[in-house]
């Protein structure tokens, strides 16, 4: 019986001195509670999300008032006060 395996001992620690199905269980809560934190970290708004996500709308353009052609404004300063 030289191909027969030795049983392992039950007690045994495998993996960080743990049992497998320990490591399942802190997996699980580590998931979770990353899960927890996503959720908290998320802003509850989705409208304003989107909204803020959204391209700008363009910009119309503006025109310009050019007033009669030919004709220049001008300033007059009372010459009295300097």
């Amino acid at each position: 019986m030289i191909f027969r395996k030795k049983p392992r001992d039950p007690d045994e620690r495998v993996i960080f001195g743990m049992h497998p199905g320990d490591l399942g269980i802190v997996a699980v809560a580590i998931l979770i509670t990353i899960v927890f934190f996503v959720m908290l970290l998320t802003p509850k708004d989705f409208d304003a999300l989107e909204r803020a996500m959204a391209p700008a709308p363009p910009k119309p353009k503006i025109q310009e008032d050019r007033g009669t052609p030919g004709i220049t404004t001008m300033q007059l300063y009372d010459a009295k006060k300097k």
